[in-house]
């Protein structure tokens, strides 16, 4: 399942303060597997894993078990997570 998460859901500012938006693919189990974090200006600024960003080795929701609506998801497709995935930062 993937999901768009923005400031109306948690407050990044404790996380990472330049996040505006985080994308997350989470697995069947509840577990988040991918996260993108994307600025107000569209730029990369945190993905999970990736070794080259502050939290990237960790990820902001660290084998966190999520409890999420289905509807929460905003229509987030598998496709436009990957091509979020591939933004180069």
């Amino acid at each position: 399942m993937y999901f768009q998460i923005d400031q109306s859901f948690i407050d990044f500012k404790d996380f990472c303060s330049a996040i505006d938006t985080l994308f997350i693919e989470i697995d069947n189990r509840g577990f988040v597997v991918r996260e993108i974090g994307l600025n107000k200006n569209l730029r990369v600024v945190h993905r999970f894993p990736d070794s080259d960003f502050e939290y990237g080795e960790y990820g902001l929701f660290d084998l966190a078990q999520l409890e999420l609506k289905t509807d929460q998801h905003n229509d987030l497709t598998e496709s436009r997570f990957e091509e979020l995935w591939n933004i180069k930062s």
